[in-house]
């Protein structure tokens, strides 16, 4: 899980089980710009408006998949082919 938070610019979380759960953790931990889609479930909808710890933060809550495209090309500078 960490390689696959570590191998991209940023991250989007659709759904998610325990898996899901560890690769936020690793984003959070390693400042990747997170994006969270709640409208799927999971740990991505479960996490909205809970704290991940006293660090402070942002984590991005998309609330179509529309968003989440719009969010991603927010947080990278450019725009997503």
């Amino acid at each position: 899980n960490m390689v696959n938070v570590l191998a991209g610019d940023a991250i989007v979380s659709i759904g998610g089980k325990a898996g899901t759960l560890s690769e936020i953790a690793h984003a959070w931990q390693h400042g990747r710009p997170l994006i969270c889609c709640p409208f799927t479930g999971g740990w991505s909808g479960r996490i909205e408006g809970a704290p991940i710890d006293d660090r402070g933060g942002v984590i991005l809550f998309a609330r179509s998949a529309g968003e989440a495209c719009a969010l991603l090309e927010q947080v990278l500078n450019r725009p997503i082919t």
